[in-house]
Order: structure tokens, then sequence, then C-alpha cells
């Protein structure tokens, strides 16, 4: 899976608690959020106002960790330390991606 999606594939499986039936339903869900961030005009045309299209981007990866939020909610983990050694790479990772794409310096392009 290439830009970060097979993290969200993850989700899409734990979120239809590995079922190909539910699991196909979860994904075209995921697939909704990203094709709505590809026509940011249609969400102004029916809502009357404007959305950033960073946002809009951000929808797949929000549900996603939506997602395993709820997943880890329902488990018992016994003690705190679990859940955070389970989710602390995932999180770790998902901090790096966010200032890699948004928040890290750009080059000045030399003229």
């Amino acid at each position: 899976m290439t830009a970060g999606r097979g993290y969200i594939a993850l989700a899409a499986l734990i979120f239809a608690k590995w079922r190909p039936w539910h699991a196909l339903s979860a994904t075209i869900l995921f697939g909704y959020l990203q094709a709505i961030a590809l026509r940011p005009d249609l969400i102004e045309a029916a809502f009357n106002f404007r959305v950033q299209v960073q946002l809009l981007d951000a929808l797949p990866d929000a549900a996603a960790v939506l997602t395993l939020l709820h997943w880890a909610a329902l488990h018992d983990w016994g003690h705190p330390m679990g859940a955070i050694v389970h989710f602390a790479p995932l999180a770790a990772l998902e901090a790096y991606r966010l200032w890699y794409w948004y928040l890290r310096p750009r080059p000045v392009a030399r003229p």
C-alpha cells in the first residue's frame, strides 16, 4: 500500500471484525471519505459553505483513528500499559506523518 493507505486498510479490517463482506463495506466508507476530499466543490454546492481541502483530506485518517480507538475501548486491557505498548508506535507514526506533510519547514526555491 502506498500513501499511508495500508494503515486505513488495517483499520477497515478491524472495523469489519475480520469479516470479508463487512470489510468491503468498511473500505467503501473509507473510499467515499477519500472521494469527498477530491471534490470540495460538491460540498460547497450542497451545503453552501466552503471547507478547507486539508480538512477533507484528513477525513479518512480521522475515521481510521476513531475506528482504532473504538476497537481499543472494547478490549479489556487489564492495565493501561498494555494499551500504551500496543498503540504507542501507531501514535508515533501518525504524529510523524502529520509533521512531515503539514508542519515541517519546506525548502525555499532559489531563483
